[in-house]
């Protein structure tokens, strides 16, 4: 009975150690769950640190290591494992490495170094270890773990502010020995004035230091005689500075202007002249120098003085001189012009007596006259061109160029180019320095034919050159300046192409200055009978010529001239060539006789293809020009042609 009790006991307390070890077992599992998810986050936190990470034991082979070093290096971690850690060191800097590890192994404390680290693709970039030793059981290998980051940025900056520093003190040095040299200079000065003036006070000793720093000459004027003077006063006079100590004011000037001289000063005295006022004083050596005097009344030793401070004029004096006798000149010359075209008959290379011309001949004088921009409008054919030449060859600019510049021709692309020049390597081809039209009028005339043949992108260009005088040639970073005139011609009416937005109202202004109207050659018929002696002898060549018939000039006189004198000049030549007058006007629609007759045609004996079909194509285009009088937009209609096209065959062929 006993025994069956105990073993009942025993079998109770088997059971409550039972539960006990069930529930030690659940929470030794919770514990170990616990450690494990720990040990996740922890090697999850490890892996994605913005530091690498890595272990490795005292003879570099890496044990351990996180995906950031792996990633800096730019290898895979398992490739990373069990390499040598001295692979990815530069190998100039794997000495410092060991030195790193052995000052480890020695200190057994945290140690930190700097290397260049080098990527699996040969990148390299600045790193920074912190090392310690880890606390291994004794007698087991020592092991590293080390924290590496990237400090390449900071690096490149540390390089950026040392050079920025060295230039500091490279400038505070420079300016030191440059203060220095100064202070040393000052110091020399003040030492020798201070041997040579040791009589004189503090304060004139200061004010003679500052009078003999200046460019400008400098004398104190004292009961009319000078009593001080510096050196350069001394050297503008050429005298020296003790003759003209005690010298009377009145000694300066010549003897028949001494009187007045030295009463302006006495006025200054009393305030009663302005302040500023030139003189023309005799120098030492009998020369003579234009001066500007500018005043003011001082103390001087307890009394009253002047103190005048001298500049030198003359080569201002001079200059001013040489303009006023050129425009004297100019004026004279304007004068002689003006009497002389109102009777003649010829001005330059213009024919006509008629109040028409008369008038165009006084403007082209009084555009010539000055320096403005000018324009100069009428019909084709009635001398435009010509009136620019005449006013470039009677003005101040007569010894440089004339360059005409057809503007219907120049296309948007190349108008740069054209205008400025471009420089050598600007693009492909510019194999050298090219100058532009500015280049080739500077100080000269630009003539800006067909100026109304601009787009607004064009005129904004010339606008800026115009506005500033300034330029950059094509394939340049250097503005140019350029002194130029501008003379532009049109048979358009500006103003409508202003209204219509064709033209730019500011340009429209800049050209539009002075302005000369040519007359078509229908409101000044008078002039034909010596337009046609002109003429006949030009297109004779000098040589002798049967006379025009009378009736043959009376109806030449009363033809319209749609065409103008370029009109009446190719009937002349035609006349010549066929000794019968044929007209080509398309305002009128009866038939009119053919321009070409059998004598023209042209023999292409001796000719090669190209040559024949140039030949071929220069007759066309001429016989395009003399049916339409020389209007070149409706013979690129008639020939079928781009305008463009046109004017490019017309300058080849020299058609113009």
């Amino acid at each position: 009975m006993e025994i069956l009790t105990a073993l009942q006991e025993a079998q109770e307390k088997l059971a409550v150690q039972n539960e006990e070890l069930n529930a030690s077992n659940i929470e030794l599992r919770q514990i170990q769950e616990d450690l494990e998810a720990s040990r996740r986050k922890y090697a999850d936190l490890y892996d994605v640190a913005p530091v690498g990470y890595c272990t490795f034991d005292e003879n570099g082979v890496i044990l351990e290591a996180n995906l950031t070093i792996a990633e800096l290096l730019g290898v895979e971690r398992d490739h990373l494992l069990h390499s040598r850690f001295y692979h990815f060191i530069v190998e100039e800097d794997r000495d410092n490495f060991y030195l790193h590890l052995r000052t480890l192994l020695a200190t057994q404390t945290r140690q930190m170094c700097e290397l260049r680290l080098m990527q699996r693709d040969g990148v390299q970039f600045y790193a920074q270890l912190d090392t310690i030793v880890a606390q291994e059981d004794a007698g087991q290998p020592s092991q590293y773990r080390t924290a590496i980051s990237n400090i390449t940025p900071r690096k490149l900056l540390d390089a950026e502010l040392q050079t920025y520093r060295q230039h500091l003190e490279d400038l505070v040095e420079a300016r030191t020995a440059e203060l220095r040299r100064t202070n040393e200079q000052l110091q020399q000065e003040i030492t020798g004035r201070h041997r040579s003036d040791q009589s004189v006070r503090a304060s004139e000793q200061q004010y003679r230091l500052l009078a003999e720093s200046v460019a400008d000459g400098i004398g104190i004027i004292q009961a009319g005689k000078l009593v001080f003077v510096n050196h350069a006063l001394s050297a503008m006079l050429r005298y020296s500075t003790h003759h003209l100590i005690g010298m009377d004011i009145g000694e300066l000037v010549r003897p028949d202007v001494q009187e007045g001289f030295r009463k302006r000063f006495e006025q200054i005295e009393q305030d009663l002249i302005p302040q500023d006022w030139q003189a023309a004083c005799v120098t030492g050596d009998g020369g003579e120098v234009w001066t500007e005097f500018r005043q003011r009344v001082i103390e001087w030793e307890g009394k009253p003085a002047i103190l005048a401070t001298v500049r030198d004029i003359t080569a201002r004096k001079l200059r001013e001189t040489a303009i006023e006798e050129e425009r004297a000149h100019l004026r004279r010359e304007n004068l002689q012009l003006r009497s002389a075209i109102e009777d003649r008959s010829r001005f330059g290379d213009f024919v006509g007596k008629s109040s028409a011309m008369q008038a165009v001949y006084a403007q082209i004088v009084t555009a010539a006259a000055v320096d403005a921009n000018v324009l100069i409008a009428g019909e084709s054919g009635t001398g435009k061109e010509l009136a620019a030449q005449t006013i470039h060859k009677i003005s101040q600019r007569k010894t440089h160029e004339f360059v005409a510049v057809n503007c219907g021709a120049i296309s948007e692309n190349l108008f740069e180019r054209e205008f400025f020049g471009h420089r050598k390597g600007a693009f492909t081809g510019a194999d050298k320095d090219q100058p532009g039209f500015f280049d080739r009028a500077h100080k000269g005339t630009l003539f800006l034919d067909e100026v109304g043949e601009l787009n607004p992108t064009m005129q904004v260009k010339l606008l800026r050159v115009i506005e500033t005088g300034e330029y950059t040639p094509v394939g340049d970073n250097r503005s140019r300046h350029v002194d130029v005139r501008l003379i532009a011609a049109t048979n358009k009416n500006l103003e409508t192409l202003v209204r219509q937005g064709v033209m730019r109202e500011d340009f429209f202004y800049r050209i539009y200055v002075l302005t000369i109207t040519m007359p078509p050659l229908r409101e000044h018929r008078e002039d034909i009978p010596l337009l046609i002696e002109h003429f006949w002898h030009i297109i004779g060549k000098g040589a002798p010529r049967p006379k025009i018939p009378e009736r043959i000039i009376e109806t030449l006189s009363q033809k319209d001239w749609p065409g103008n004198i370029r009109e009446l000049y190719n009937v002349l030549q035609r006349y010549l060539q066929e000794h019968r007058l044929t007209f080509s006007d398309t305002r009128r629609t009866e038939p009119v006789e053919s321009t070409i007759s059998p004598s023209q045609e042209f023999d292409l004996k001796g000719l090669t293809f190209s040559e024949a079909v140039e030949a071929f194509e220069k007759r066309m285009i001429a016989n395009a020009l003399e049916q339409h009088v020389g209007n070149i937009g409706a013979a690129a209609k008639s020939l079928g042609l781009p305008l463009r096209t046109l004017y490019r065959k017309i300058e080849k062929y020299r058609l113009a």
